[in-house]
């Protein structure tokens, strides 16, 4: 009984540094794009304070909220906006249990997505745009219900630890990039 309780020890203690990582990694990515690695001491202004409440509009030719649609990266966009909040949907799923655990976590992911937005406009680092927010939202959800379904087909404590191994795998390829200088695309 003792080495379960260690195992699951040692398995909050990975899913605290790998949510570490990532916060540092979405921070970096959503507001902090123009800093260096090692710092997130500045800012890349957009000079841009804009509020798009109009859902979807970006998916469209001519939307004025996405300097993206200019460069012709809509789709790219649209994809990151998904994809980027899926470990965040997984990792909540892992801290809320019970009857609603599930609702509980892409409320979180929600939450969490509506403050980098708040922020983005705040301090002109982006348009504070609804598609943003949807498409996170959207990919928390995903994240969440991948948990769930790794829950189902074996027990909590096994998808648990499959996500710190899985999490501790991204979260070393992360700290390597950052040290070997790789420049992430966006």
């Amino acid at each position: 009984m003792a080495g379960k309780n260690r195992t699951g020890i040692v398995v909050n203690i990975v899913l605290i540094l790998v949510a570490i990582v990532y916060g540092y990694f979405l921070l970096k990515v959503t507001l902090f794009r123009g800093a260096s690695y090692g710092l997130i001491a500045n800012f890349e202004t957009t000079g841009v304070r804009a509020v798009n409440f109009d859902p979807f509009i970006g998916f469209g030719k001519e939307n004025p909220f996405t300097a993206d649609v200019v460069k012709g990266h809509i789709k790219s966009e649209i994809y990151a906006n998904l994809i980027l909040l899926i470990p965040l949907g997984i990792l909540f799923q892992t801290i809320n249990r019970g009857r609603r655990a599930f609702l509980k976590s892409v409320a979180w992911v929600c939450l969490t997505s509506f403050f980098i937005e708040l922020l983005q406009y705040i301090f002109a680092l982006g348009i504070m745009d609804i598609d943003d927010l949807i498409l996170n939202t959207a990919g928390g959800m995903i994240g969440a219900a991948i948990f769930v379904v790794m829950e189902k087909l074996s027990s909590y404590q096994t998808a648990k630890s499959i996500v710190a191994g899985a999490g501790l795998f991204m979260s070393v390829l992360i700290i390597l990039m950052f040290f070997i200088g790789v420049k992430l695309p966006f």
